[in-house]
């Protein structure tokens, strides 16, 4: 009986351990300024490898660069960069795209009238799909560096946007679908402290309070572990989640979300909308969650979104 004892108190100290450890990360994480925890200071981007083509499925007038970047701070980043044929020197606006699910290429398919503007696709460093199939907890510390570094990733593409001859640096604009969405307004806030100004831009199927976001979409986690890998989870990203930044949003935004939306909570996306000050313009539609299987519906959020951008002089036709 003795050692039933004895191996008894090792795994309550065990327990206590770790949960002391897991206490003192959490105050830690969560009492960080999460300005600060999202700017690894930025380094200049190096590109290391330039894919030029054209592709006639998407469009035939217009160029095409698949782009990996390097960056000391950063890691390396990829985009998508698409270009009319013919700039002739011409400064364009600019479209960058933060996306859901599908990314890079594939996003294009959706943009059938891009116009004269530059297109710029970002591809995350990780996959998202975490997100919706559930995370295990041993993923944590991979998808919380992954997240964190994206605001920084694209703050410095921003910057890199504005060195080029093509650039039209008064008119760029950052759009952000589904979970590109959730990025935005941590984007905007750290563009600001680095003295960049980009366009107004688009936050649709967006939300605040990723606990909650996390909480509804682990679907194949059973509580009450859902609600820890949750927790976890939300405490590890909790400097990038937007009710931290929208306050400090200045400009004009669109932002739009469905009624019927079971991935983003109404309590969510209400709350984003709240927490982002005027001028803004809110749309809800009676539609649920934007999918890939929902190509209509993707069509009609990229319409709505150059229609807007158009009307405030933002792109051309």
């Amino acid at each position: 009986m003795r050692w039933i004892k004895r191996i008894s108190l090792i795994l309550v100290f065990t327990l206590c351990g770790i949960a002391l450890i897991i206490l003192i990360w959490a105050i830690w994480e969560r009492s960080r300024d999460p300005l600060s925890a999202i700017d690894p200071g930025i380094s200049d981007f190096v590109i290391l490898q330039d894919s030029v083509y054209h592709d006639a499925i998407i469009s035939v007038n217009r160029t095409y660069h698949d782009i990996t970047f390097f960056s000391l701070t950063t890691d390396t980043a990829r985009i998508v960069l698409s270009l009319p044929d013919s700039v002739d020197g011409e400064k364009l606006p600019v479209m960058i795209i933060m996306g859901g699910l599908e990314i890079g290429r594939e996003s294009l398919a959706y943009i059938t009238n891009p116009g004269k503007n530059i297109l710029i696709i970002y591809q995350y460093p990780y996959h998202p799909r975490y997100w919706y199939d559930g995370a295990a907890i041993t993923q944590i510390p991979k998808i919380r560096n992954a997240v964190l570094i994206v605001p920084a990733q694209v703050v410095e593409l921003l910057k890199w946007t504005h060195m080029q001859t093509w650039s039209d640096t008064s008119r760029i604009s950052i759009l952000g679908y589904s979970f590109g969405a959730l990025f935005v307004p941590a984007v905007y806030h750290l563009a600001y402290s680095r003295k960049f100004v980009p366009a107004p831009g688009v936050i649709a199927y967006g939300g605040a309070d990723v606990f909650r976001l996390l909480n509804t979409n682990l679907k194949n986690i059973n509580q009450p572990w859902r609600y820890l890998v949750a927790w976890l989870s939300a405490t590890a990203i909790y400097s990038a989640d937007p009710m931290h930044h929208c306050p400090y949003l200045h400009g004009e935004f669109l932002l739009i979300n469905g009624s019927q939306d079971h991935q983003i909570p109404q309590y969510c996306w209400k709350k984003l909308h709240d927490l982002t000050p005027e001028p803004k313009t809110e749309i809800i539609l009676d539609e649920g969650h934007m999918h890939f299987r929902k190509p209509e519906l993707t069509r009609r959020l990229v319409k709505m979104s150059q229609k807007w951008l158009l009307e405030r002089g933002v792109i051309n036709k």
